[in-house]
């Protein structure tokens, strides 16, 4: 999948994207070799998702797995900027009464 589908599973924090989903044959097994599977999840509102402006969390992991030539697995997982205060930013504009909890440093 390229692109976004915000609004995930009719919830309005959850945004799903870049979605990849592969696997790979030899022609001398019926069996799969390889497999890649990954994609980025951003929770918080779709303004500031599509934006990129905070609040928002953003995460991305990608694998590649092959029977066949190990060299070619791979793992990759990112993360945007993540503290206690950002969670506590993106969970309260959904739970307002976390909006009253003091934040060090605010």
């Amino acid at each position: 999948m390229d692109g976004w589908w915000y609004r995930a599973l009719a919830l309005p924090f959850l945004h799903i994207g870049d979605v990849t989903l592969g696997a790979e044959w030899d022609l001398k097994s019926p069996l799969p070799t390889g497999f890649t599977l990954g994609g980025a999840v951003c929770l918080g509102k779709e303004s500031n998702c599509k934006t990129n402006t905070q609040p928002f969390i953003e995460g991305r992991t990608y694998v590649g797995i092959s029977a066949t030539l190990p060299e070619d697995n791979f793992f990759i997982a990112m993360v945007s900027e993540l503290t206690i205060g950002g969670i506590i930013d993106v969970v309260s504009e959904y739970v307002p009464a976390l909006e009253k909890v003091p934040i060090p440093g605010k």
